[in-house]
């Protein structure tokens, strides 16, 4: 009987905990706005195709095989402050890309809440609780832009603040 109880106390405590782990929300790609370079630098599994003192930059593949950059840029205490992607070699025209990304983004962040037009470029603006994103086109080229709307907190001193 006593196995029977403990057994029952195992579970329910297993149950328990691995209900409360809850998942990191991400702001772009896999990390949230403030985390550090390194921690990026070694969970990113895309091929770095660039790397600075304050950036990473992927290979990565949107819609209908668009191959584009995904830049990762950090602050001078190396966390992280903003993400884009960056389409230069479109498969399509660019005013039919920027339709497809628009539908996109829509419908992963809702609503765009703001548009419009500056000369040849469109620009279209969604939001989260936490991130801006806006989406552009102009010279054959879309950008999606990614920017934090928190106060990033700054890390304790010897905390990861120095460039690999």
């Amino acid at each position: 009987m006593k196995r029977i109880v403990l057994l029952l106390a195992m579970i329910l405590m297993i149950l328990v905990v691995g209900c409360g782990k809850k998942e990191k929300q991400t702001d772009f790609r896999i990390a949230a706005w403030g985390d550090m370079y390194a921690d990026i630098l070694s969970k990113e599994q895309a091929e770095i195709c660039g790397q600075g003192p304050d950036s990473i930059s992927v290979k990565d593949v949107l819609i209908d095989g668009d191959e584009c950059t995904a830049t990762y840029e950090f602050d001078e205490d190396y966390q992280l402050i903003k993400g884009s992607y960056l389409v230069k070699h479109l498969q399509k025209f660019p005013d039919d890309a920027y339709s497809d990304y628009a539908a996109l983004l829509s419908e992963k962040y809702g609503d765009a809440v703001d548009s419009g037009d500056f000369g040849s470029m469109h620009y279209t603006k969604y939001r989260t609780d936490r991130t801006e994103i806006t989406l552009e086109v102009a010279n054959y080229e879309v950008k999606i832009k990614y920017e934090p709307l928190i106060t990033i907190e700054k890390p304790e001193k010897g905390m990861g603040t120095e460039w690999l």
